[in-house]
């Protein structure tokens, strides 16, 4: 049985996974639009830099899309395999959990909760134990 302690870090990776994703996305999508708005009323004068702003805008949105997908998929794997008690799992949770304290305020928050509930007793004790 998952002990409290391992249950609140899948749950904050389950949470961390949509809202990567969907805002992330989201995100992406209003800078290729506002980057296009832009690009389109400087293109008026007919110039060329213009264009290369525009198409720069839209390569660098599809890379802020397809990496918040990225992350939000890592974490969901996270959540999955964590109960399955995977090492790889805990360690990219600790990674994921030391790069979120650099978020601030709300990553720092989660980044702490992350790592104190990772490395409580509660949580060892669960994964040194028997296996799943």
């Amino acid at each position: 049985m998952l002990p409290q302690k391992a249950k609140t870090v899948v749950t904050i990776y389950k949470v961390m996974a949509w809202i990567t994703i969907i805002l992330g996305t989201l995100g992406s999508i209003i800078a290729m639009i506002s980057g296009g708005l832009v690009t389109g009323v400087l293109a008026m004068g007919d110039d060329s830099w213009a264009a290369i702003a525009g198409g720069l805008t839209i390569v660098f949105g599809l890379i802020g899309i397809v990496m918040s997908v990225i992350f939000g998929i890592l974490y969901f794997m996270i959540a999955k395999h964590l109960p399955l008690k995977k090492d790889w799992a805990r360690i990219l949770a600790i990674i994921f959990g030391i790069l979120m304290l650099f978020s601030f305020p709300i990553g720092t928050v989660l980044g702490i909760i992350l790592l104190i509930n990772i490395f409580s007793d509660e949580f060892k004790a669960w994964w040194e134990g028997s296996p799943s």
